[in-house]
């Protein structure tokens, strides 16, 4: 596995300032959320829907009044309530009314559950699929949501008109059999309206130790990728042996048509240390490019999406991520 790291820029130093939330941030990320809350309900979401939303803004407001909390679970609701406010605020940016009603569907169930997320994790699934959406469209992709079961979340046109399927996937569990389940609906899901490749989605936020998402900084430490790399690509590594025959140098047939999966996850590091104490939202991502029979235009298509998924990281302000490319074959 190949990192990538995005390209640098002069808007880093200060893309990482703007995620530095101390006390004060978390009031301007509340006052964020409130005016999502309001996007949302002229969406025609029902009020009494919009409960966590409102709970985490005035958990935020309150925190700008009396500072973070001392125990860790006091901090870790303050954390999801970051995470909600980030997420709602780009989701309410790019949806606008009328909505079809497949994306009606997925944000009223992405508004259920609770701040501690000690529930079915349904209502964060849906989060997750209009999160990917809003990226997408944040990063310049037109974004189309085909109506009906048995669809893929997502269409992606490009120039020509020629339709990319992507499906969204938050799992509580990455076992071999589970995986090898998202990549065959992926790939089914996406027969009728993709000719020229399907991707696959997978938030492993959920999955990754407690210790690798919720981590604690001291003075001087470094990156806070390196204790989360080596959970979060072990899985990339068994996507990898699911879908490529190594004897034969190529992708098993039962998988063709799947030629993009990316797979991502985001966390919290508390810096507790010093005078003003302050959290840090992180996030890994990493994208395989995989080529079918199909050959170059299907590697190509893959590529383009690669790039845009890296150019919507940019948009929407996320430097920390790294990139990388499994190149598992390409077909002459």
């Amino acid at each position: 596995m190949e990192i990538l790291p995005l390209p640098k820029n002069a808007e880093d130093e200060r893309a990482r300032a703007r995620k530095r939330m101390t006390a004060k941030r978390c009031g301007v990320a509340g006052r964020e959320l409130n005016r999502a809350v309001r996007r949302i309900e002229k969406l025609g979401i029902p009020p009494n829907r919009l409960q966590r939303l409102r709970q985490a803004a005035a958990l935020l407001l309150n925190t700008e009044a009396r500072g973070f909390p001392d125990s860790d679970d006091g901090r870790a609701l303050v954390a999801h309530a970051v995470m909600d406010s980030s997420d709602f605020t780009k989701i309410a940016q790019v949806l606008n009314a009328p909505l079809v009603p497949e994306l009606e569907n997925a944000l009223y169930r992405s508004l259920g559950g609770a701040l501690e997320r000690q529930c079915d994790g349904e209502p964060f699934r849906f989060q997750t699929q209009l999160l990917v959406g809003a990226m997408l469209a944040m990063g310049g992709c037109r974004v189309g949501s085909p109506q009906g079961e048995g669809k893929p979340d997502y269409l992606l046109p490009d120039d020509y008109d020629e339709m990319f399927s992507l499906e969204v996937k938050r799992p509580e569990r990455t076992t071999s059999r589970k995986l090898a389940e998202f990549l065959s609906d992926a790939r089914d899901k996406a027969l009728p309206y993709s000719k020229f490749g399907a991707g696959l989605a997978i938030e492993l936020s959920d999955t990754l130790p407690i210790e690798t998402l919720r981590q604690q900084a001291s003075l001087g430490d470094g990156n806070p990728h390196g204790v989360a790399w080596q959970d979060f690509f072990a899985t990339n590594d068994r996507i990898r042996d699911l879908v490529w025959d190594i004897d034969r140098g190529r992708m098993l047939r039962r998988y063709h048509g799947l030629s993009l999966v990316w797979i991502f996850a985001r966390g919290v590091r508390w810096h507790l240390y010093g005078r003003t104490p302050w959290l840090e939202l992180f996030s890994m991502s990493g994208v395989s490019v995989f080529s079918s029979a199909k050959g170059n235009y299907t590697w190509w298509r893959a590529q383009n999406m690669r790039a845009l998924i890296e150019r919507s990281h940019t948009a929407i302000g996320d430097l920390s991520v790294a990139s990388g490319e499994q190149r598992l074959g390409r077909n002459s």
